[in-house]
């Protein structure tokens, strides 16, 4: 490398700055990535080693750059925005300013480096040898790119940057002002043909960087390595692979396609490039993000490319600038509303009269007008307008602005004849504006203003597709096809109706239907095919000119690039294929248009159910579950409204007594006890009527005793307060279903009613606290007969054995027994716990309080029995807990210190 431009500069400049190279040197005899030629290996060098170490200062980064100073602040602070934005594009202003300062100003650092850097472009013979292929559109991407990343930068930048960071000097080669888009082109070229990824060592994180040498090793996507900084603030580049000496030292330098690859470096891989790809253009896609002036473009250009009919507001504005309407808001309203009335698309309201004769209120006309009692000299006016009424337009050649609104309607009146032959829908919003646009020609109704109906459906479709992912992702690559491609284009081909079913929550990588399924992929099929025709030469004629040696080295790149291209599509149209014979295969002997709800069925060669492969499927048959779901719990409601109703029969039995009046003489007769009764009184009131004597009145009790089962335990119960103010306990008995008991309360109480969302909230939080409530330790049971003669028992757990009052009322008042059996109730399962050695006053907020207990072997089990007490008493504070616990450790180890 001695001896060539710039390079004895350059080297001395690397070293002065702490640059290092082990084993590997810079030559322009291998290939030239630029001034200085590429990276070679002066030995041979291992998959590891570290071959150049690169101080921070010495690159040219978002981090370098950070207490950069200039007019009014730092550069760093001024492009963080721009970073944040697109790397590309911060640091290509960041080279901007630079070499401006180094060229015009007070001088660079980076100076001696930024002398090396320069844009290379493709050449003429390259260029037409891509004609045709991914890589030719790519260029125009790249310049939409371009403008794109000019536009930004000059609004958020340039436009209020008053630092001197935008500012041009004034020069023989450069005007004075700001950077020319010419500039900023050079700069952004200039970054993606020269930057690499520096990450650093302790968080991973990647920053676009020019890192001098670096930038001279070779792009290949198969030899890994990477630029780790560490952290002495130095970067060393640590190869991927092993190179052999005298060879190019590679780096995969990102992801990129062969494109992307042939546009950056002027070359392609020697082998099958993993990351290639290629692009497929999506209406609408990635315009969730864009400025409210692109989205209208893209807006337009969407209804061009599906040959749906131009936008009312273009219309409108073509119009107006016509003064097809006239000048002022009220006569543009006035003439409007006389071409509808005129065309028939839009009824005159109905007259007084008119209403009165269409009634038979009036007989005739003379009649009608004496009923709504005009004025002495009024007449029926008819209308004087015959035709549509609109201006005529004004001289074209005076202005050119006319003469583009006039060119506007033209194309505007051509695109819609394109929708019309292309037999559209006449439904929906495409039918709504179709007519409203043909009533535009026809008629002159004047369009509407803002946006239409079918501005608002491509909108939606747009913010749905912007969950599929950027455009960049929408790719067909070898032998599949990204997911995020298939989901975009499954939302620009479906309808109006699938959309308004999947908006809400829309599944990426599901389907929507077969028939939207199957046209996704017969229009990607096509549109492979498109692609593949646009090449002018088979892969077997590129094989052939690749085998001769008549090639220059970019054009071998250019005609390996467009033979790896088709390679690619002709793969990707095979994998369609068999894609689009499973979706056919799946629907074989079916008449179904898609309309029809097939959930629930096989999906053919899917192997699955229909909801498993397309949401509208998923969704039919959630509805269904849902209606399935309100049906059982409008049975229920109506069960339980029978049975509060009803009074609940608790025993019956039937009788031999003697017949009234009738000595010797019986008859049968019924005694039945109901929920909240006395079994006794019933009895005794039973045998008074019918002159029963004692023994027989006890004979009878016991017998009525016998025919009541015993009833599983209470296991669980929790309190609510309805939303009339009252106490409700919901309680569960052994075996029971949880969350059928919740139902059937909430419903009673007319929650679902209320709000579905209240209903399923509620009913979670309750069927929890049952639950919680069941899973507690199980202390002891106490049977208890009822005064009715129920045979009850209730289940106590822990955290419930603190407040046995409160809990044998809440017992009470679930299981109807008299509130004066609560004390008793209490007493025997106080009795019946385990001695307390300790109780502990606990105060639950205000004035009310519970004193904890604690009994005989709780010591050992202190946490959990603290867990269970603050559960039963809803203590959800970690503090509150871990106070209690302090206090119950103190007062169980008299004399202990609290610290």
């Amino acid at each position: 490398g001695a001896g060539d431009d710039g390079g004895d500069a350059f080297d001395s400049w690397y070293e002065r700055m702490g640059g290092r190279r082990t084993d590997v040197t810079r030559s322009a005899e291998v290939g030239q990535a630029s001034a200085l030629g590429v990276l070679v290996a002066e030995d041979d060098l291992r998959a590891g080693d570290a071959v150049l170490e690169m101080p921070l200062k010495c690159m040219l980064n978002q981090l370098s750059v950070r207490n950069r100073r200039l007019k009014g602040g730092f550069l760093g602070e001024k492009l963080k925005e721009a970073f944040r934005h697109s790397q590309e594009w911060g640091l290509a202003l960041t080279l901007l300013y630079e070499q401006n300062q180094h060229l015009y100003g007070d001088g660079s650092k980076w100076g001696p480096f930024i002398e090396t850097l320069g844009m290379r472009l493709l050449g003429t013979a390259a260029i037409a040898e891509i004609a045709g292929t991914f890589a030719a559109e790519m260029m125009k991407i790249e310049e939409g790119e371009m403008d794109d990343a000019y536009g930004w930068v000059s609004r958020h930048v340039c436009k209020t940057d008053s630092s001197g960071l935008c500012g041009r000097k004034g020069s023989k080669k450069m005007q004075s002002g700001v950077y020319t888009r010419e500039d900023f082109r050079w700069a952004l070229t200039v970054v993606r043909q020269n930057a690499v990824m520096v990450k650093l060592a302790t968080t991973g994180k990647e920053y676009l960087s020019l890192v001098p040498l670096a930038n001279l090793a070779s792009h290949d996507p198969d030899a890994g390595g990477d630029i780790v900084l560490g952290l002495d603030n130095v970067a060393r580049l640590h190869l991927g692979s092993d190179v052999a000496a005298f060879h190019p030292v590679k780096l995969t330098k990102g992801a990129f396609t062969d494109s992307e690859t042939f546009h950056r470096y002027h070359a392609v891989s020697e082998q099958v490039n993993r990351f290639n790809s290629v692009r497929m253009k999506i209406p609408g896609g990635g315009a969730a993000g864009e400025d409210i002036i692109y989205r209208v473009q893209t807006l337009r250009d969407w209804r061009k490319a599906v040959g749906l009919p131009p936008r009312a507001a273009d219309l409108w504005r073509a119009a107006s600038q016509l003064n097809l309407y006239g000048e002022d808001e009220e006569e543009q309203k006035f003439m409007d509303r006389q071409n509808r009335i005129v065309s028939g698309t839009e009824l005159e309201p109905l007259t007084r009269e008119e209403e009165l004769m269409l009634t038979g209120r009036a007989k005739n006309r003379e009649e009608a007008a004496l009923m709504v009692k005009p004025a002495g000299n009024a007449a029926l006016m008819e209308s004087e307008f015959s035709d549509s009424q609109l201006y005529s337009a004004p001289d074209l050649e005076e202005d050119v602005t006319l003469q583009m609104a006039a060119k506007n309607l033209k194309e505007a009146a051509h695109q819609l004849h394109i929708s019309t032959a292309m037999n559209l829908t006449k439904e929906g919003s495409i039918g709504k504006v179709m007519n409203e646009t043909r009533n535009f020609f026809l008629h002159g109704t004047a369009p509407s203003r803002g946006l239409d109906a079918i501005d608002e459906l491509l909108i939606r479709k747009i913010e749905v597709m912007d969950k599929c992912g950027q455009p960049d992702h929408f790719v067909i690559r070898a032998d599949n096809v990204s997911e995020e491609l298939l989901c975009a284009m499954r939302v620009t081909l479906c309808n109006e109706t699938e959309l308004g079913l999947i908006e809400k929550n829309f599944n990426v990588s599901k389907g929507i239907t077969r028939a939207n399924e199957m046209l996704m992929l017969q229009s990607l099929h096509d549109s492979v095919l498109d692609l593949l025709r646009m090449h002018p030469v088979s892969v077997e004629e590129d094989e052939a000119l690749l085998e001769s040696d008549e090639l220059s080295l970019k054009k071998r790149f250019a005609v390996t690039l467009r033979m790896r291209e088709k390679r690619l599509l002709h793969s990707t149209l095979n994998f369609v294929k068999n894609q689009m014979k499973e979706v056919f295969d799946s629907t074989a002997g079916d008449d179904n248009d898609g309309g029809e709800d097939r959930s629930g069925e096989e999906g053919g060669s899917h192997g699955g159910k229909e909801e498993d492969f397309y949401q509208i499927a998923a969704i039919l048959l959630e509805e269904r579950e849902k209606e399935r779901r309100l049906e059982d719990l409008q049975r229920k409601l109506e069960e339980e409204t029978a049975r509060l109703n009803t009074k609940a029969e608790v025993a019956t039995a039937t009788v031999n007594v003697r017949k009234a009046g009738e000595e010797g003489q019986v008859e049968s007769a019924n005694i039945t006890i109901y929920e909240g009764d006395s079994l006794v009184d019933k009895v005794a009131e039973f045998a008074a009527k019918h002159d029963i004597d004692r023994s027989g009145r006890i004979q009878l009790e016991n017998h009525v005793k016998n025919q009541i089962p015993e009833a599983p335990p209470i296991a669980a119960m929790v309190q609510t307060i309805t939303r009339y103010g009252a106490i409700a306990v919901l309680g569960v008995s052994a075996g029971e279903n949880v969350t059928d008991k919740v139902e059937r309360l909430l419903l009673t109480q007319g929650i679902l009613e209320e709000s579905e969302e209240k209903f399923h909230e509620l009913l979670g939080s309750l069927g929890e606290k049952l639950e919680a409530r069941l899973s507690a330790r199980f202390l002891l049971q106490i049977p208890v007969v009822a005064p009715d003669g129920r045979k009850l028992a209730v289940q106590v757990r822990d955290g419930e054995q603190h407040d046995m009052v409160g809990f044998m009322k809440t017992f009470a008042q679930y299981a109807k027994l008299p509130m004066e059996s609560v004390g008793a109730l209490a007493q025997e399962a106080t009795r019946r716990l385990p001695q307390a050695i300790l109780q502990v006053p606990v105060n639950l907020g205000g004035s009310k309080g519970v004193t904890m207990r604690i009994a005989a072997g709780d010591e050992d089990r202190l946490d959990e029995l603290i867990a269970a007490f603050c559960k039963r008493h809803d203590i959800h504070e970690e503090h509150f807990q871990h106070q209690i616990k302090r206090t119950v450790l103190l007062k169980l180890n008299p004399g202990a210190s609290l610290l």
